[in-house]
């Protein structure tokens, strides 16, 4: 794969979530939170595409990058202000439901999470419900919450010359030269 797109750098990490795990999104520095979730709400300093291989994972992810060309010299938690905006504003993130064979990519920079879900969720009722309140979501994924899930991460790392980044550094070599 690192051949195939020219990458710095590839990755690959296999993921079970336990049944029950949902996003872990903290309400004040000092709450508690005994989820059976691996990760919290973050970003990666890579890019990520994710491959369901069993189960079903909920993903919620910004729509909007929080660190823009992150590295991974940048790489760090998110601040709680960041969580806090992600998860209260209901328009700054999507949700997409992976189920087995699907693939999601997640560029680098994008906060996200993701919660397993039983075999009869539907993401139209999550709509109906995210529209009326996104605090009740959490809630509502306990409810749903009943199998494990397993699914392929792949971390791409890009230099520089596969960005934006790499536009601007020849644009200055040409002035320059």
């Amino acid at each position: 794969l690192q051949k195939e797109i020219k990458s710095d750098y590839v990755s690959c990490n296999l993921y079970l979530t336990p049944p029950d795990a949902s996003a872990f999104i903290p309400e004040t520095p000092s709450s508690t939170n005994n989820t059976t979730s691996g990760f919290e709400v973050h970003w990666d300093w890579m890019d990520v595409v994710i491959v369901q291989i069993s189960g079903q994972n909920l993903w919620t992810v910004a729509k909007h990058p929080t660190v823009f060309m992150s590295t991974s010299d940048a790489k760090r938690k998110p601040s709680m202000e960041e969580v806090q905006s992600f998860s209260s504003h209901n328009e700054s993130f999507s949700d997409f439901l992976l189920r087995p064979g699907d693939f999601l990519y997640i560029p680098r920079g994008f906060m996200h999470n993701a919660s397993t879900v039983g075999p009869d969720f539907n993401i139209r009722t999550l709509q109906k419900q995210k529209n009326e309140y996104h605090q009740s979501l959490q809630h509502y994924f306990q409810e749903l919450t009943k199998q494990p899930s397993l699914h392929l991460t792949f971390g791409i790392e890009h230099g520089c010359f596969t960005t934006f980044e790499a536009l601007f550094h020849y644009a200055l070599q040409s002035f320059f030269a």
